[in-house]
């Protein structure tokens, strides 16, 4: 992992630079101090959003911000097992384009509330309108490198029936689903003896006929 490497050097550097510890860093930048550690060790590759999370965290002049995005983009196509290369997905979270502004104590609470062991379900509740889907977004993001097998977005807000959840799950996940199986014991299946079972969240949004699932 050279260019992970790359990456976490610079981060490391741009840390100690600045009078930081890594759980200082890890508070500022929304995101857990493993997942800082992993990234300064050059065990993981960072995702876009965290990348532009650490560089604001880190108050990053111009051409600094830049030299670090580029560190972290570069990285070598993936291979599986039989060393060919792999086009398995992380996340299918939406990319977003703007910053979220005056929430920065919701996210990290509903952050820290995940990572607790006791509670690994969190519903964000609230009037229509108010943010609940791009708060969860933002958090969905931030826990991009607290889950190795990927953090994944799946829109419920036009599920009314509770039948249609899972069938709406396993198509976010790319799953296919067994006819003699069903969506049910097909996801279930898939979840818990594939390559998902070590840990994996879910950041939904739905309307008041359907569960919020994170």
């Amino acid at each position: 992992m050279k260019s992970a490497s790359a990456f976490g050097g610079a981060l490391q550097r741009y840390r100690r630079v600045r009078g930081l510890t890594q759980a200082a860093l890890a508070e500022q930048a929304h995101i857990s101090v493993r997942a800082v550690s992993d990234l300064e060790r050059g065990l993981k590759y960072p995702q876009r959003a965290t990348v532009r999370m650490l560089s604001e965290a880190l108050a990053l002049l111009p051409e600094e911000a830049r030299d670090f995005e580029v560190a972290a983009r570069s990285r070598p196509a993936r291979t599986g097992p039989t060393g060919n290369a792999s086009a398995r997905q992380d996340t299918n979270l939406p990319v977003q384009h703007r910053r979220v502004i005056g929430r920065a104590r919701d996210i990290a609470g509903v952050c820290q509330a995940l990572r607790t062991a006791a509670s690994s379900l969190v519903t964000v509740v609230g009037p229509g309108g108010v943010g609940k889907t791009r708060l969860a977004l933002e958090v969905a993001n931030s826990l991009q490198l607290d889950y190795q097998d990927g953090v994944w977005f799946v829109d419920l807000s036009s599920v009314a029936e509770a039948e249609l959840v899972a069938p709406t799950i396993a198509t976010s996940l790319g799953v296919r689903v067994e006819l003699d199986s069903g969506p049910e014991v097909t996801l279930l299946r898939y979840l818990t003896g594939g390559c998902y079972c070590s840990s994996w969240t879910i950041a939904s949004t739905s309307s008041t006929a359907a569960p919020t699932w994170c």
